[in-house]
């Protein structure tokens, strides 16, 4: 299995596709390098080179093994794409508490907050962005209100405020990206359109004529069916 066959998990994208086709290479590489480096976390961790506790280092292995999951429940079908983001996202913001509560030696343990709002707005774009930032600015000061972090109240409003930038310029790099990719699929179907028909007549021409017969010459030989054409 080729690399390209496995980030597209095995499956095959029209032209039109190619937005789908991209995420699904990204939704992939993130699920490869989330499941590399947690476990690599847990086992430095469970070695002592980089003491994460008892508890996160657990979690971190859990973590792994889920997203590893999540790999294979994706080549299931092309339809599961929004659902295995939607649960990344979940196990993600879990994981990521589980630092924030578990690990209060690590001053910078927020930051996975940044970095999951990124990837959530590349890999769905601005809805599960936005969701990912409301979910990460609650569970921060949720957990602060039961639970000594170990940081300033400073570092905590830093930290919400830096979340709520990043998002804002996230939401805005994807808006952009969204907006000229429909632009590019109707110029696209235009082109494809002016391709393939006449342009004063708006009949179909020879090239599509030819594409279309091909197309029922190849499915019919596929398939041993009989085909006939009536000139």
């Amino acid at each position: 299995m080729s690399l390209n066959n496995f980030l597209y998990s095995g499956f095959q994208f029209s032209a039109d596709e190619d937005l789908l086709k991209f995420k699904f290479k990204m939704l992939n590489s993130i699920f490869i390098i989330v499941a590399f480096f947690s476990a690599l976390f847990g086992l430095l961790s469970d070695l002592g080179v980089n003491d994460l506790g008892p508890v996160h280092s657990k979690v971190d292995y859990i973590y792994s093994t889920l997203t590893l999951g999540l790999i294979f429940y994706l080549r299931r079908s092309k339809e599961n794409y929004i659902m295995a983001a939607y649960l990344l996202l979940i196990i993600s913001l879990l994981t990521f508490t589980s630092a924030l509560i578990f690990v209060p030696h690590d001053e910078f343990r927020m930051i996975w907050f940044y970095l999951l709002i990124f990837a959530a707005y590349i890999i769905n774009g601005q809805r599960l962005g936005l969701w990912s930032t409301i979910a990460s600015i609650v569970i921060i000061l949720t957990v602060n209100m039961f639970i000594d972090l170990n940081l300033s109240q400073t570092a905590i409003n830093s930290g919400i405020l830096g979340l709520v930038i990043g998002s804002f310029f996230a939401y805005v790099y994807t808006n952009k990206i969204t907006s000229y990719e429909k632009s590019l699929r109707k110029q696209n179907s235009s082109l494809s359109l002016l391709a393939s028909t006449d342009y004063l007549t708006g009949i179909m021409n020879r090239r599509m004529f030819n594409e279309i017969s091909e197309h029922y010459f190849q499915t019919a030989q596929k398939n041993q069916l009989h085909l006939t054409l009536l000139v």
